[in-house]
């Protein structure tokens, strides 16, 4: 699924909703969002927000949370980069 944040959305409220859903049973969820579509004006920021986000809901590299999950996050990190 597309996930899109427009340019007047509430960036820390938006990063914590696409991490959630998209590590929701470590992604395996027909709803959970493939890429996200934003302005270029706001690309960097909510890239920070979502790097941020992801370490804070499964630790710094992800190494406290289950082997399944932190192994998504890992492999999604580069993927979610290069989508934004």
């Amino acid at each position: 699924c597309p996930c899109i944040v427009h340019e007047s959305a509430d960036l820390a409220l938006a990063a914590r909703r696409i991490v959630w859903a998209k590590f929701l049973n470590a992604g395996q969820t027909c709803v959970a969002p493939d890429y996200v579509l934003v302005s270029a004006s706001i690309e960097r920021p909510l890239l920070a927000l979502l790097t941020r986000t992801v370490g804070e809901f499964y630790g710094a590299g992800a190494g406290g949370a289950p082997a399944g999950v932190a192994q998504a996050a890992r492999a999604s990190a580069p993927r979610a980069a290069m989508s934004l």
